[in-house]
């Protein structure tokens, strides 16, 4: 639960290795600057992490602890290495199929996506996963906590992604070259495939903290399975074909896992459809009509990113107050809260 120090070693991390990588590509190193990015920024991590930490590692060896762990953390370490194959496979497959030039661009989306979006999700996975687990005997609480959690993170999330989704042509004019322009398709069809993330990811979490990494497991072998038949009748008809794929692959996994998580801590889909859909359909309707307006009104990139997103998140906020949805009430208090403990401190 010491985020800070976490922080204190991931972004000096982040930047120190992101300048590296700007330095090797400025020298020519091409591709081999963005792998020296990656070593170098687990190397600083790892390095801060054990500035910031008081613990030393030491040689013993113990098979009690090994058995205590084992049968619950092998099968999340099988689901994690799945889960790294079947993202791969992507990238593969594309290169295979088309052209190293598409793979090149399905590649740059999809980075782009997890630096700015699936960061954003595991960040808040990372907090309320420990926090939660103190809890995990006390069902009323868990459940409560979680429907809590599902408002507050599907009204941060979802503007996000919609948002993103919407400028995402404009924010490429500001940033990259003209060339990167025909990711942006590419982009917006993984954002959409983000919106499930949060909700399956919320559904995982009770399932990880009940113990239950048999189940953990089955879902992702599920939802590989289910995304690996659709991607082979996709693939022959392009990229885009692919992706509207594993949107649909996304949301018919979405029932397996509320059906598991409801056993655990009745938290069915008709109460998550009605702690989720409000903030869905609002941040849908504010980012059609942010992307309706790029149509009529023509500005320079950076005006347009600005104006466009400031009318976005007032829009927003502002149709939340209207329709005195809850998730602005816990949204507000949990930033209240937390500028409250930071007074303390």
């Amino acid at each position: 639960m010491q985020f800070q120090a976490l922080l204190k070693a991931n972004f000096p991390a982040a930047i120190l290795s992101g300048g590296a990588a700007v330095f090797f590509g400025y020298l020519g190193f091409g591709v081999w600057a963005l792998i020296g990015q990656m070593i170098i920024s687990s190397v600083l991590i790892s390095i801060f992490l054990w500035m910031n930490s008081s613990w030393r590692p030491q040689c013993l060896f113990s098979f009690s602890s090994l058995n205590e762990i084992y049968n619950y953390s092998y099968k999340l370490f099988l689901s994690s290495l799945l889960d790294t194959i079947y993202k791969n496979i992507f990238v593969v497959i594309i290169a295979k199929s088309f052209s190293v030039a598409v793979a090149g661009l399905y590649f740059f989306a999809d980075r782009v996506k997890e630096l700015f979006i699936t960061q954003l999700i595991t960040s808040i996975q990372s907090v309320t996963f420990p926090a939660l687990s103190a809890i995990q005997d006390d069902t009323e609480r868990l459940q409560q906590a979680y429907r809590k959690i599902m408002k507050v993170m599907t009204f941060l999330v979802f503007p996000v992604l919609f948002l993103f989704a919407a400028l995402a042509d404009t924010l490429f004019q500001i940033f990259l070259p003209d060339k990167w322009l025909q990711a942006v398709p590419y982009l917006q069809l993984m954002i959409l495939s983000c919106l499930f993330t949060p909700i399956i990811s919320i559904n995982l979490n009770i399932i990880k903290i009940k113990g239950c990494s048999g189940w953990y497991l089955l879902l992702e072998v599920i939802k590989k399975l289910t995304g690996g038949i659709i991607l082979f009748f996709t693939f022959k008809y392009g990229v885009e074909a692919m992706l509207i794929g594993q949107i649909i692959s996304l949301a018919l996994n979405y029932y397996p896992s509320v059906y598991l998580s409801n056993k655990l801590v009745r938290y069915n889909f008709i109460h998550q459809l009605s702690d989720f859909m409000p903030n869905l359909l609002l941040s849908a309707f504010v980012a059609l009509s942010t992307w309706w307006l790029q149509f009529y009104l023509h500005y320079p990139p950076l005006v347009e990113f600005v104006l466009f997103g400031s009318f976005s998140i007032i829009f927003f906020i502002a149709g939340a107050y209207i329709l005195k949805l809850e998730s602005l009430r816990l949204t507000w208090e949990m930033l209240r809260n937390i500028k409250n403990n930071k007074r303390k401190y």
